[in-house]
């Protein structure tokens, strides 16, 4: 039995029958031993089991009518409307409605390319959703009857490299190595002035002989400006050589890049998106938080370029990314996050260095919130495993730089790190693989050394969005919209309250028309600056607001902001609220005084701007 067993599991798993049986096994699984669960543990594993019996319940009633809810267009359709309609909901449970809703369409979209009980009839029509959506694209690999392994070998297929590219390349790197430059190197570029160079170094050498030689004698002075002369000479000539050899190296560089060259201009240019469409993309699509762009600046990379390098990415991966928010949280390695979130945009934290490559690899972990890519990922790196075992990174690549939980399957890939797997699923193949292309010479070399990765890559981009596909990404826009219009009309409202909560502070003194104790209050709170005060005439307590540094509430770091400060008759010690205030919403800053001093709480910064605190009178 051992001996064909696995193919002929294989095989059975792929059969609508196998599917079932394999989710009745895990849902059997998932109901033993809760008990001894936590409550954490034991919530994700109801949840899951919900999702399980979503799709083994009953779909469409009647006869010929499909058997799962997991291939049901009507249950698509009505998984749809009810997630966008969850989605515009302001409340917390109505966003979180509508991910789950959509976690459940993300497993119908896996299932249309791993069966046929899901047919795409042009006729059905979806809520709002253009009739482009649900017409099949003839001409697509991902035909919605494809197991899943095919879809990564028609990827390869599609991504093939041009004929003789792979040896083309490895000859031009073998001929140009990309090394340190030695003096034999710089022989064969530059023979005479490396012998002139030599020239000058005996010179050099035979002088400061004669210099010492002469030491206090009379010509002692003149020998040693000779020698300061031919010292100057020396390095000179030795700048010289390192010019050479920096223009040696480059020559190198460019030379293998332009093998690649126009493999990844034709990349590019077989893309469905034109550069005005990219562009239109990147100016509504990509936004960059003000923090982002300090910190850009600072590294200098300009946030104008990161919106037209965004704009060349979108281009590249053929429209397959939505809104980007680019931020930053103090890391130190540049991350994404909430790929797969359902109702908010995908977002780009900053890390200690910026640059095209690192943008391109972070937006391209964005690709995977496809969940048919992050599939077909996931598969990629699995089938070219040497045994199905995930290994220590640092291990890997003895770089000590890697967490311990950080790991990855092993096998000739251009990196180790491009075998990484995350315990959410996520990998690395499209971040790798598609930052590549920011720098021909990192692709002619990364090439030369895997070109299956890229095959894979750019098969997957180049090959047209299948008709659920298209659903996808337009259900997470529209959830996204409904989401950011829920939460403008939420901010709007809270604006409102909070206005007219500070106009009901009249009582405010600004920092012209102090009191006598002032001195004593801009002592007590040290390097900050006193802005106004409030009252409690009848306790003898002033509120006071003031400008001074400490953690933003935003952005977690240092900077100045307003602080809050409660001054007590003879008070040898100064109460400080627990938070800061930005110095951009005064009002807020004003608010949190007036609702600490009526309700003896000391605020919080996301309290107040969210509205919760509210004045009574």
């Amino acid at each position: 039995m051992a001996d064909g067993g696995g193919p002929a599991r294989a095989e059975f798993s792929s059969t609508a029958v196998g599917r079932r049986l394999a989710m009745c096994a895990e849902l059997a699984g998932l109901k033993r031993g809760q008990s001894n669960l936590r409550a954490a543990a034991a919530a994700k594993r109801r949840h899951r089991a919900h999702a399980i019996l979503r799709l083994l319940l009953p779909g469409e009633a009647g006869a010929g009518a499909p058997t799962d809810a997991l291939y049901s267009r009507a249950s698509a359709a009505q998984l749809f409307s009810e997630s966008i309609e969850a989605a515009r909901s302001a409340s917390a449970a109505g966003r979180v409605r509508a991910g789950l809703l959509l976690k459940d369409l993300q497993r119908m979209a896996l299932a249309a390319v791993a069966s046929d009980d899901m047919p795409l009839q042009a006729g059905a029509t979806f809520p709002a959703v253009p009739a482009e959506f649900l017409v099949s694209d003839p001409d697509s690999p991902h035909k919605d009857d494809s197991p899943a392994q095919p879809v990564v070998d028609e990827s390869r297929s599609l991504g093939a490299m041009p004929e003789g590219l792979i040896d083309s390349v490895k000859q031009a790197i073998e001929a140009n190595p990309y090394r340190r430059i030695t003096t034999e190197d710089l022989q064969k570029v530059a023979p005479d002035k490396v012998a002139e160079f030599q020239a000058a170094t005996a010179e050099v050498s035979d002088s400061w002989a004669r210099t010492n030689a002469l030491r206090g004698s009379s010509e002692y002075d003149a020998q040693y400006a000779a020698y300061r002369a031919a010292a100057d000479r020396e390095w000179a000539l030795r700048q010289e050589l390192e010019a050479v050899g920096a223009a040696e190296l480059q020559r190198r560089k460019d030379v293998v890049a332009a093998t690649v060259a126009d493999y990844a201009s034709e990349v590019m240019a077989s893309s469905d998106v034109t550069e005005e469409q990219a562009a239109a993309w990147a100016s509504q699509q990509v936004v960059i938080t003000p923090a982002a762009a300090r910190r850009l600046k600072k590294q200098g990379y300009d946030p104008a370029q990161v919106v037209s390098d965004a704009a060349e990415f979108y281009r590249f991966a053929r429209g397959r990314v939505e809104k980007v928010v680019i931020d930053t949280a103090g890391d130190r390695r540049a991350n994404a996050s909430s790929i797969d979130a359902h109702g908010t945009a995908g977002k780009i934290n900053l890390g200690s260095t910026f640059d095209k490559r690192v943008l391109w690899h972070e937006l391209g972990h964005h690709v995977e919130a496809d969940p048919v890519a992050a599939m077909a990922a996931r598969l990629f790196i699995r089938l070219r495993s040497v045994d199905g075992k995930t290994y220590s990174l640092r291990k890997l690549t003895g770089h000590k730089g890697y967490d311990a939980r950080e790991v990855a399957f092993k096998n000739g890939f251009f990196h180790p790190y491009v075998g990484k797997v995350y315990r959410h699923g996520s990998t690395e193949v499209f971040s790798m693989g598609i930052e590549s292309f920011s720098d021909p010479y990192l692709l002619a070399t990364r090439i030369a050394k895997d070109p299956e990765t890229f095959e894979f890559v750019t098969g997957y981009l180049r090959s047209p969005k299948s008709a659920l596909q298209r659903l996808h990404l337009a259900m997470r826009q529209s959830m996204r919209e409904g989401g950011e219009a829920a939460q403008a009309s939420a901010a709007e409202e809270s604006g409102s309250a909070i206005a007219r909560d500070v106009a009901k502070i009249t009582d405010f003194i600004t920092a012209d028309k102090l009191p006598a104790e002032a001195g004593d209050w801009a002592r007590m709170v040290m390097r900050d600056s006193v802005v106004g005060y409030l009252s409690a005439a009848k306790d003898g307590v002033y509120y006071v607001l003031a400008k001074g540094r400490w953690r933003h509430p935003k952005t977690r770091r240092m900077g100045k902001v307003f602080r809050l400060y409660k001054v007590e008759p003879d008070a040898t010690n100064l109460p400080v609220a627990y938070d800061a205030f930005p110095l951009n919403e005064p009002e807020i800053a004003r608010l949190a005084l007036a609702a600490w001093r009526q309700t003896g709480i000391q605020p919080r910064y996301e309290h107040v701007a969210s509205g919760e605190f509210t004045l009574e009178g």
